[in-house]
């Protein structure tokens, strides 16, 4: 039985004919992971580190400048390549004062993170002035928008000795939407909540215990400071450090949830709610930088240190303790290698008297 011998040269065209499917192949592989590189470089940007001679206040109006004007006191090289500073404010619904003021520095290079809340009710020399405010009351005193974040940015700068690096202010509503995004976040809830503010239109109910929180109860959550008179909490005193301790415990639950790898897919998404209830000098690619950075980064929970500030009493305001705050500042919190000292900080405090004094003078 005879058997036909295919033609040599048939088989070197067809030989030839699968090398150019292959390189065609690896031209389109090619084209697509250059549009790919592209798209990524587009929509990620990379925020730029302050140059050593910034401006003292980045986007202070002509009513900041001059003795209004924080002066940098530290600064030089950073701690790690990729080391950045915000200051993260979300103001109250009725009174638009600056409830939640939080200082976040992120060193990517390590992958570890601190956020120190800074008390509402945290006596502050109004601009080495020698009037004390409260610092929550700031924003609201200098007319609020970009000369009220101003102001605030300059007098956290004097509690810490440097200027943060970018601003971020929140409208409270992305919580319950970014919230809902992620399908919800398991919280064990510390304190029995349930309070009524017709005036606000505002109604908190959350239970004690372990759950999962949708966003119209989260909401709730990190607006609670108190129960109705008659309603027992179950430990909440109603102080502004309980509120915080909750704030700090739901965020830090919230990251938990949002930096698992299977919300990568939702990162456009969660990007755009900050779009639609963040302003800040930070563009919408510089916060997909950021968020692809801690995630695949391997940014854990576990590496975000949650701290308050920390105080002494003087009721009903509190201000700073110089030396825990000291110690926080240049352990977790400045950016350079350059330590702080205390006579580069603008803090209250009470002399040997009782008297009302100020490192600033």
């Amino acid at each position: 039985m005879s058997s036909k011998k295919e033609n040599p040269k048939r088989q070197t065209k067809k030989k030839h004919g699968s090398r150019k499917a292959v390189l065609i192949l690896l031209i389109i592989l090619a084209v697509l992971a250059a549009a790919a590189v592209i798209a990524y470089r587009s929509l990620v940007v990379k925020p730029e580190l302050p140059a050593e001679n910034r401006p003292s206040s980045p986007g202070a109006s002509e009513a900041q400048q001059g003795e209004t004007q924080y002066q940098e006191k530290v600064e030089g090289a950073r701690k790690s390549k990729d080391f950045y500073t915000i200051l993260v404010v979300g103001t109250d619904v009725a009174s638009n004062s600056t409830d939640t003021i939080m200082l976040v520095s992120y060193d990517v290079t390590n992958q570890r993170a601190t956020v120190m809340s800074i008390p509402r009710d945290t006596l502050v020399n109004t601009f080495g002035t020698g009037r004390y405010t409260r610092v929550n009351s700031v924003y609201a005193a200098y007319g609020g928008g970009e000369d009220g974040m101003t102001a605030l940015t300059n007098e956290v700068a004097e509690l810490v000795g440097f200027m943060p690096d970018y601003r971020v202010f929140i409208n409270w509503e992305l919580v319950g939407q970014m919230v809902d995004a992620i399908g919800g976040v398991e919280y064990d809830v510390p304190f029995h909540m349930e309070y009524d503010d017709p005036i606000q239109d505002l109604h908190i109910y959350v239970e004690k215990g372990l759950q999962v929180l949708d966003g119209e109860h989260a909401m709730q959550l990190v607006r609670w400071r108190k129960n109705n008179a008659g309603v027992s909490s179950g430990g909440g005193n109603g102080s502004d450090l309980t509120r915080l301790q909750v704030q700090q415990g739901f965020l830090k639950a919230t990251l938990k949830q949002t930096l698992q790898i299977r919300n990568v897919a939702r990162i456009n998404e969660l990007a755009a709610l900050f779009n639609d209830h963040v302003e800040s000098d930070l563009t919408l690619e510089n916060l997909l930088w950021f968020a692809t950075q801690a995630i695949f980064g391997g940014l854990n929970a576990d590496d975000v240190e949650f701290v308050t500030m920390p105080i002494l009493s003087a009721n009903p305001y509190v201000y700073p303790d110089r030396e825990a705050l000291l110690e926080l500042i240049n352990t977790r919190l400045n950016p350079y290698t350059t330590d702080v000292t205390v006579n580069e900080l603008d803090l209250i405090y009470f002399d040997a008297y009782g008297n009302l004094c100020s490192t600033g003078g």
